[in-house]
Formats: C-alpha cells, structure tokens, sequence
C-alpha cells in the first residue's frame, strides 16, 4: 500500500530532492545558466536565515523566562536547518550544474 502517516511527507519530499528525476544529458545552456542562478539565489537566501538563527541564539542569553528559552532555541534550531539546507542543496545542484555534460556557447 506504501508508506502511511508522516513518513509519508517526508517520502514525499525526498523523492522531490531526489537526482532520479533529473535529466542532465539534455541540459540546455539557457536551463544550465537558470540553475546556476537559482543556486547563488538559495545560497543568499540561507545565509540570510542562518546570521538571523544566530541571532536568536544570543536572544536567547537575554531572555527571562526558561519557556522562552526553549521556544527561541527551538525557533533557531529550525530556521539553521532550513538555512543550511538551503545552502548545502544549492551548492549541490551548482556543483552538478557546473559538471554536467559541456555544453559551450558556440565559442569553441
């Protein structure tokens, strides 16, 4: 029957970020440029979350209550994964983009 209940979604997403999926044989020069730029996009987008999770961190010196703490330290768990997944999936593709099948612009 398959996968039930929350392992559900996560099947689900990483069948997603799955490399089966993709075809890099293909890879126009347009789609290859398009990728690459995406990839420097996610990686401003993650740096961005992980220097704001850092900044939750050191909220959390300042906050009072033990509660708070928790909920700010979880808060900042959760924005550092999805950062540094931003960044580690980008420079993975960029990586892939950079050594697929070469494919000039006409220049050679």
């Amino acid at each position: 029957m398959g996968v039930v209940g929350p392992g559900r979604y996560f099947y689900c997403v990483l069948h997603l970020l799955s490399d089966r999926n993709m075809e890099e044989k293909n890879i126009t020069p347009e789609k290859k440029l398009q990728e690459q730029m995406l990839a420097q996009i996610n990686i401003a987008l993650g740096l961005f979350l992980l220097g704001f999770s850092l900044i939750i961190f050191v909220a959390i010196y300042y906050t009072k209550t033990f509660v708070g703490q928790m909920t700010n330290l979880a808060a900042g768990l959760i924005l550092a994964g999805v950062g540094g997944g931003m960044i580690y999936y980008a420079l993975k593709k960029r990586k892939r983009t950079r050594n697929s099948s070469d494919v000039s612009g006409g220049n050679s």
